[in-house]
């Protein structure tokens, strides 16, 4: 799978210190020159500016598409590129992208994509990291992010954290009392009126 981030996530993860997330999660990462500028950009965080002056191994900076969908017209070049990228490669790529126009397109195209909500829901389901406190410093930088979205992610979350009773580490499972336990030939009947006797707890 080719993974191709829009310069939105990587701003994000930059200022919060999470880039290393993305290796871990999808190996490499790819984006087109347009992103690799905007990266750089003079009012780009610094922490960015820093990062993409010395892009790690798992990074990799590809030529802009020769040309760009017109879906993508109104839309910033590295927007327009990572997504006409993505349209490219769709049989085996995955888009991480927010803005929302952006994503209005990608989804138009039918590209598979994530998020940067997306990314720390994965990165917390592997327990790597606190969903809520994360979303809290990601919001402190300036960054916006959907309620709704959040919202939906967080609900996953707390889905994934609620065992059945069997999944409880303290569960052991019912034992029969000695009037229900199989009986053995010629052994007196057991009284009817018996019941299971409790879960047994530490």
């Amino acid at each position: 799978m080719i993974v191709i981030s829009d310069n939105s996530a990587l701003s994000a993860l930059a200022e919060t210190g999470l880039l290393a997330l993305l290796p871990r999660l999808f190996g490499e990462v790819c984006i087109p020159e347009a992103v690799r500028s905007e990266c750089g950009h003079p009012r780009a965080p610094q922490v960015l500016r820093e990062w993409i002056s010395h892009p790690p191994d798992w990074l990799r900076i590809v030529p802009d598409p020769a040309e760009r969908l017109l879906e993508t017209l109104g839309l910033g070049s590295g927007e327009a590129a990572a997504i006409t990228l993505a349209w490219v490669n769709r049989k085996s790529s995955k888009l991480i992208l927010d803005e929302k126009r952006g994503r209005r397109v990608a989804e138009t195209l039918g590209l598979p994509m994530t998020g940067i909500v997306g990314i720390i829901g994965e990165a917390a389901e592997c327990k790597w990291l606190d969903f809520d406190e994360t979303i809290a410093s990601i919001r402190q930088t300036g960054f916006h992010l959907s309620d709704s979205v959040v919202a939906v992610v967080r609900r996953k979350q707390t889905k994934a954290r609620t065992l059945t009773v069997e999944e409880r580490p303290d569960f052991r499972e019912p034992r029969l009392t000695s009037a229900l336990a199989p009986r053995q030939a010629g052994s007196p009947s057991s009284d009817s009126t018996s019941v299971l006797s409790s879960c047994s707890r530490s």
